[in-house]
């Protein structure tokens, strides 16, 4: 629906059940989708979103504002990319986007914001081979990226973006290893 107050969960879970076994692509429109979480449990699933510039600030908005246990979006299988998409939380939401196990991932212009509850991590990368951060920005969130769980293959690439205004450790730590 994408009015910024339904619950559009189960539309997602519809649509990521609707992808093929060898992968697709959900496209957004430029709205607010409400969510409690999504879990993307598929190989080579995209969810590109519209983009209204070259930093994403509007346009595509997956966001929570209720109490979950996992992250908004929990990716944990392979060629997994997330494009033109902002993704916001609010004081009770554990965290952004958890890329657990999903291999070669890919985040390619997204703005992660408002995961401010203690210890919540606007992005989590656990048990991966490979991620690329291409232009992503993450602000006001308790922690900005987690890199924990890996193995010594683990390679993160980061090109573009910022991290600002995280609180974790009084704002001394924004990135978190180990």
């Amino acid at each position: 629906v994408g009015d910024g107050s339904t619950n559009d969960t189960d539309a997602f879970i519809d649509a990521i059940a609707a992808i093929p076994s060898k992968g697709g692509k959900i496209k957004l429109q430029s709205k607010d989708y409400r969510v409690t979480y999504i879990t993307i449990n598929k190989n080579s699933v995209t969810i590109e979103g519209v983009t209204e510039g070259y930093y994403v600030t509007q346009g595509s908005i997956i966001s929570n504002n209720s109490i979950t246990t996992t992250s908004v979006i929990y990716a944990t299988n392979p060629m997994f990319c997330l494009k033109n998409v902002v993704i916001s939380g609010g004081s009770q939401t554990h965290g952004g986007i958890d890329l657990d196990g999903a291999h070669d991932a890919r985040l390619d212009n997204v703005f992660v914001y408002n995961m401010t509850k203690t210890g919540a991590k606007a992005i989590r990368i656990n048990n991966l081979v490979k991620a690329m951060l291409f232009n992503v920005r993450i602000q006001n969130s308790y922690i900005g990226l987690s890199i924990g769980d890996t193995n010594e293959t683990t390679i993160v690439s980061m090109y573009g973006g910022a991290i600002r205004q995280c609180t974790y450790r009084a704002g001394e730590a924004i990135i978190a290893i180990g």
